[in-house]
């Protein structure tokens, strides 16, 4: 060890069991804990270098791909596909009877305190890919309506179950799958489920430009 350089000498503390301290307890010095960081780095496609001057200071690189985000989402259910909202991006979550929901002919609308919220359903973004909704046409009961916003315009999107909150790892689909409008990406859930994580933004946008003729102004939602 006395003839190794320092760049030839730092990997070895990402060795399982490896540990620098003088002496081992029951409960630190045994060398735990590097190797499971570099582990679970590598497993996202990342790497991990480690920059050192003995007696002055040490950097540590984490480099991740730009294709992966970890945020917490709200897990939903529809026709049985599992889908994603990011909770920085939703304001409320309501249970609305069929009774309180205005149809106008153009959609449906909610009256919720001092604003007319649309109601969409999910499918009305996807008409024209596998994820459509089974459900399309199936009139609307008592349903669990999210909440979602962006920038200061607001929507109620209609879901069937909701599964709960959790941390979720955000992939892009790749080019074998392409592009989908109002799909920001994919995760593998801790039950082992693939859920489609939303396009918030993309929502609120597309349902604000078929909304500006003739429910434009005070009609569309805004945060106060």
């Amino acid at each position: 060890a006395a003839k190794m350089t320092v760049p030839e000498l730092v990997p070895f503390i990402f060795q399982a069991g490896f540990s620098t301290a003088a002496s081992v307890t029951q409960i630190s010095g045994r060398g735990v804990g590097m190797d499971i960081v570099r582990r679970r780095i590598e497993e996202i496609s990342g790497t991990i270098e480690v920059d050192t001057e003995p007696g002055k200071r040490t950097c540590f690189r984490i480099r991740l791909p730009l294709t992966v985000v970890s945020q917490n989402s709200l897990i939903f259910d529809i026709d049985g596909v599992t889908f994603a909202f990011p909770l920085q991006s939703i304001s409320e979550i309501l249970q609305v009877p069929a009774k309180d929901l205005m149809d106008t002919g153009f959609g449906k609308f909610l009256r919720l305190r001092d604003i007319i919220l649309p109601i969409f359903r999910i499918h009305h973004f996807f008409q024209n890919t596998p994820f459509r909704s089974k459900s399309a046409t199936v009139p609307l009961t008592s349903t669990s309506v999210v909440v979602v916003h962006a920038g200061k315009q607001r929507l109620g999107l209609v879901v069937d179950r909701i599964l709960g909150e959790e941390e979720v790892l955000i992939k892009n689909p790749g080019e074998l799958v392409g592009e989908i409008p109002g799909i920001a990406g994919v995760s593998v859930l801790s039950s082992g489920s693939v859920a489609l994580i939303l396009d918030v933004e993309a929502m609120v946008e597309r349902s604000a430009l078929e909304m500006k003729e003739p429910y434009a102004g005070p009609r569309i939602a805004t945060n106060r």
